[in-house]
């Protein structure tokens, strides 16, 4: 399983550097005149990525936002993460979902018999990968939320380390094999909420008793003030 999250780092990491590389000319007015006016489905895809991992993370988003000017196009989605998994999956989903969608187009374009589809789907691709990679605001999100909750961030680290290493486990002494990195993602965050919630549940649980231990303390007291208030 470690081998099958490396290739798909791989592939975040090279659709990364394309679209950085596709964005670095983009002070030269003839070549960013073209790259602004393929690239405004990719906006779109772009912020529809941040959209729907805000909904599967359990966020409700604020707002979504799109404009498009002459110099490009802009857009952002404003929702508040509670934890540091909801702040990194909602940053960096854009080159997750991408990445999958352009390997998905990939696989799809090699085998298209239609000359209009091939040209289509080249397009989509091309449109998606230049708003692939990361904005500086995605960048600084989790940074920003480390910085303000450095232990929960820890926390949730450290958990998500352990939910990769059980996951990895139970994938190799099952011999699980799934036809796309996706199921693989989902075992480890099933694991991972999980140990959270049993966390949770643990804690609720001594929370309880400590209220009902702390309760019956102060009805005691408050019996034993009441009988020497008699006397």
């Amino acid at each position: 399983m470690l081998e099958i999250i490396l290739a798909d780092l791989l592939c975040f990491a090279i659709i990364f550097i394309v679209s950085s590389v596709i964005m670095l000319p983009k002070r030269k007015r003839t070549y960013w005149s073209i790259m602004k006016y393929i690239g405004f489905i990719g906006v779109i895809i772009h912020e529809l990525c941040h959209y729907i991992i805000t909904f599967i993370t359990g966020l409700i988003p604020e707002k979504i936002h799109i404009e498009f000017y002459r110099q490009g196009s802009f857009g952002y989605v404003r929702a508040k993460a509670k934890s540091f998994s909801e702040a990194f999956l909602t940053a960096y989903a854009p080159i997750i979902l991408i990445t999958w969608l352009e390997l998905s187009l990939y696989s799809t374009l090699i085998t298209v018999q239609n000359i209009f589809l091939f040209f289509f789907i080249l397009f989509i691709m091309l449109s998606a990968i230049i708003y692939a990679s990361p904005s500086y605001p995605d960048v600084v999100y989790p940074l920003r939320f480390i910085k303000e909750h450095p232990a929960q961030s820890l926390y949730e680290l450290l958990i998500a380390l352990e939910s990769f290493f059980i996951a990895s486990h139970v994938v190799v002494e099952y011999k699980l094999i799934f036809p796309h990195t996706f199921y693989y993602y989902l075992i480890i965050a099933a694991f991972y909420l999980a140990q959270i919630w049993i966390i949770k549940g643990i804690i609720y649980t001594f929370r309880k008793i400590q209220n009902k231990i702390r309760s019956k303390r102060d009805k005691t007291v408050l019996y034993e003030k009441r009988l020497e208030a008699q006397w």
